[in-house]
């Protein structure tokens, strides 16, 4: 048989059987198109997911700790601290580097390092107005906003550390119920350190009340 014979058999019988032909295209043509649709989808969603990152400068961080402090508490990893141990089970390494004023001047000086700066967080009660929010404080060198990996909507990097300035994330300012940006430059801000009170009094009033207490939170 030739090849056009092959064709016209072929033809034929889709022609008597159309319902078998008709699902079988569908089949196909659903099936190509779900699996074109969960790509497409795939992709869409790294790519949004990659380009807020970038926004973020996220790929560009690199966060460095002391040997062992991710195993130790967190009063462990103060490197003024002269009883601080850089390995598990309190033994001190006298070699282990520290992350001290020396150690970020150092890493300024490698190639490709843009910035350098310590991470200290807190968390802090902020009154503004009349309102208040908890939020997390970090402090920051104003080099760090000079040299431009952070952007501000509003306001100027100050030219000094002066201890009296801060910024405020869009975040806080949404949960303040600040709209207008120009207004809230300048204005008097409170910030409340806040720490845990465990004394026996209050940890018997938590298990005692009836009602639920909160947190014994000391300000």
């Amino acid at each position: 048989m030739r090849v056009a014979d092959y064709i016209e058999q072929a033809c034929g019988n889709l022609r008597k059987k159309k319902l078998r032909t008709f699902l079988t295209t569908s089949g196909v043509v659903i099936g190509i198109g779900a699996l074109v649709s969960m790509f497409a989808f795939g992709q869409g969603i790294q790519r949004n997911v990659t380009e807020q990152f970038n926004k973020l400068d996220l790929f560009n961080y690199i966060n460095v700790y002391a040997r062992g402090s991710l195993r130790q508490p967190r009063h462990h990893q103060d490197p003024d601290d002269e009883g601080w141990r850089a390995e598990e089970g309190g033994v001190a390494d006298a070699n282990a580097p520290r992350l001290d004023s020396e150690f970020l001047e150092e890493v300024e000086k490698i190639d490709g390092v843009e910035t350098v700066f310590p991470e200290l967080r807190f968390p802090a009660q902020i009154r503004l107005g009349d309102k208040e929010q908890l939020t997390l404080v970090q402090v920051l060198s104003a080099d760090i906003c000079r040299s431009g990996p952070m952007s501000l909507r509003a306001g100027r990097c100050d030219d000094a550390n002066e201890p009296n300035e801060l910024i405020i994330s869009d975040a806080l300012l949404q949960r303040l119920n600040v709209s207008d940006l120009p207004k809230v430059i300048g204005r008097q801000i409170e910030i409340a350190t806040l720490s845990l009170d465990l004394s026996l009094s209050n940890l018997l009033r938590m298990v005692l009340s009836p009602g639920g207490q909160a947190l014994p939170i000391a300000r």
